[in-house]
């Protein structure tokens, strides 16, 4: 059962990424017809844009929220890290390296402002890979 399971997970992959879907159409179509995928689709499909966008989020919206973000230090969980704070949430950037979290710390600290968000910026160090990191925190 196993060595089936496998092989279908990288043929519906591999039509995934290799645009073959797209191309018949099927990805398109789904998107329109299931509201619920409109954020997973455009990743594969490039002419359809996605619906969300964070200045959709009402200012103040993540008011006496908390978010801890990930991998904050760069990439996505720097963004994700940047933009939650811009909307009033409380954000822990957790990072494996103190002192990338707390450059990026800073740069949300002094540019979520900006928008005037009240949320306050915390960092944390911790290591997803390593377990005994994670119950640490």
């Amino acid at each position: 059962c196993r060595p089936v399971t496998v092989i279908l997970l990288s043929v519906v992959l591999g039509l995934l990424y290799s645009g073959t879907l797209t191309k018949v159409g099927l990805l398109p179509w789904l998107a329109k017809i299931d509201t619920r995928t409109q954020g997973l689709i455009p990743g594969f499909v490039s002419d359809i844009e996605s619906t969300f966008h964070f200045d959709h989020v009402p200012q103040g919206a993540l008011d006496g929220k908390v978010a801890l973000v990930t991998g904050a230090n760069s990439g996505l969980g720097y963004w994700t890290a940047y933009h939650l704070a811009r909307k009033g949430a409380t954000v822990v950037m957790a990072c494996r390296n103190p002192q990338t979290c707390e450059a990026a710390a800073s740069w949300v600290r002094g540019n979520a402002t900006l928008d005037g968000a009240n949320g306050q910026i915390f960092t944390r160090t911790v290591d997803m890979g390593s377990l005994a990191s994670v119950a640490a925190f």
